[in-house]
């Protein structure tokens, strides 16, 4: 993944090298696996250090305030500049992947992502499948609103974690109705679950969710793919 990520990032620096103009060559020069890891770590620690809404300047103080691992890493002008060339995907290709495939931009991460999940963990007896919101305002076609949640703007996952550890074992992005292609499913509450439960059948795991998702065909379907379920009736 980092690797993927690194090649999409200098492709892209490199296009941006063509169109603008950096009073010196080491502002804009390509990055490597190393310095990705040091970027993804530094924002670790912004994160852990609660700095998500600290001015950036302030983190690299030099007067004893700042942070003395990022200036370590890179200084605060490679730093933002690494944050606004970083790709997940062939800048070159993205328009042909887009007619259909809404998630283009991230689809190969994604993927690996998920897949890694799978592979690096074994879940246990109970599960969970719900949806969660990432908080996201930026510019993106499928950005949800759902007042009930915490951030109520952003990006909409279903997701099947362990009931026991939380940990996120599989999940899928809502962008709803997706172009006709290999992509196009069904956002069908029913089709979901079928869909992250699909590696799990005669597991003899037992499933909890909603009232968004549960309904009798459901429970018979898990039911004979040796799959019980535990699921709320919405209140009428």
């Amino acid at each position: 993944m980092i690797d993927h990520i690194v090649a999409s990032t200098n492709i892209y620096i490199e296009n941006k090298k063509r169109t603008t103009f950096y009073k010196r060559d080491r502002d804009c020069r390509l990055t490597s696996s190393t310095e990705i890891k040091a970027l993804l770590g530094a924002l670790y620690i912004i994160a852990v250090k609660k700095g998500n809404r600290v001015n950036v300047q302030e983190l690299w103080a030099k007067d004893g305030t700042g942070m003395i691992r990022l200036r370590a890493a890179f200084s605060y002008t490679r730093f933002l500049f690494l944050l606004r060339v970083l790709r997940f995907d062939d800048i070159r290709t993205r328009k042909d992947r887009e007619k259909s495939d809404k998630l283009a931009a991230i689809r190969v991460i994604y993927s690996s992502f998920v897949n890694n999940c799978i592979s690096n963990y074994s879940l246990g007896e109970f599960i969970i499948i719900d949806e969660m919101l990432h908080p996201f305002r930026g510019r993106c076609g499928f950005v949800q609103y759902m007042p009930l949640k915490p951030a109520k703007y952003g990006i909409k996952m279903y997701a099947l974690c362990d009931s026991r550890t939380y940990y996120t074992w599989k999940f899928e992005i809502y962008c709803g109705k997706q172009p006709d292609g290999p992509y196009q499913t069904s956002n069908k509450p029913f089709d979901i679950v079928q869909r992250l439960v699909d590696t799990l059948k005669k597991s003899n795991r037992n499933l909890t969710i909603d009232n968004y998702y549960t309904s009798y065909p459901l429970a018979e379907y898990l039911l004979q793919n040796g799959l019980t379920l535990i699921g709320t009736k919405k209140n009428k």
